[in-house]
């Protein structure tokens, strides 16, 4: 006999003990809420791929990375460390990259224009979805104290909030974040944490799906 279940009903039933009944909220790539009821979805909210949705999400905060940088170059947008590692994660040459997140006058326009000039096309010749790789730079760049960064987290955080409000949570029922943004050591963990503990919720972080795979499994034995 083979049963079929989803990552959502996985990474529900990886909380200790396996719950049937909750909410999967999972953040990587992509971001999905699932609530699921006796380990079955009932209802999801988000999971709408890199174009229409995923919002807080890697590819969302590898875009707002991106973002960031070129508003800054071009002078609509605050100082931030982004600029120079997304110039380098794309390859630009060092003489264009801003000298300091700090000091825009180190930065001219002529190399700002440069600067635009050449991340551009780097980024629209790669798939969108590969934005998510500069995901881990906006965290690092938070946690040197970068304003920027941080507020594209906090942002981020919100998103993910969200997800979980539009299945209706109650106060304290199961539920259970994971994926490469919500994992113990995500980096997005610790301020999901935070805005969730308003809502009654304190989610059971966990690396990933492995453990309730394994419970599935048994039970369907």
């Amino acid at each position: 006999m083979v049963e079929i279940y989803s990552d959502g009903e996985a990474a529900l039933a990886s909380a200790p003990g396996g719950p049937a009944d909750g909410i999967a909220l999972i953040a990587g790539t992509g971001a999905v809420a699932v609530r699921i009821t006796d380990r079955v979805c009932a209802a999801t909210a988000g999971g709408d791929g890199w174009l229409l949705g995923d919002d807080g999400a890697g590819f969302w905060l590898g875009r707002e990375a991106v973002r960031a940088a070129l508003r800054m170059a071009d002078g609509r947008g605050g100082r931030t460390a982004l600029a120079g590692m997304a110039g380098h994660a794309f390859g630009l040459p060092r003489d264009v990259l801003p000298p300091s997140p700090h000091d825009p006058a180190d930065w001219p326009r002529e190399r700002r224009e440069s600067y635009r000039i050449r991340l551009l096309p780097a980024v629209m010749d790669r798939h969108p979805v590969r934005l998510a790789e500069l995901a881990p730079l906006v965290a690092g760049a938070a946690e040197e104290g970068d304003a920027v960064a941080s507020e594209i987290l906090a942002a981020a955080a919100g998103h993910l909030v969200d997800l979980v409000r539009a299945l209706d949570p109650r106060a304290g029922e199961r539920i259970v974040a994971t994926g490469g943004l919500l994992g113990p050591e995500g980096p997005l963990a610790a301020p999901l944490v935070a805005r969730l503990r308003p809502l009654g919720l304190a989610p059971d972080l966990v690396t990933d799906g492995c453990r309730g795979a394994v419970t599935l499994a048994r039970l369907a034995v």
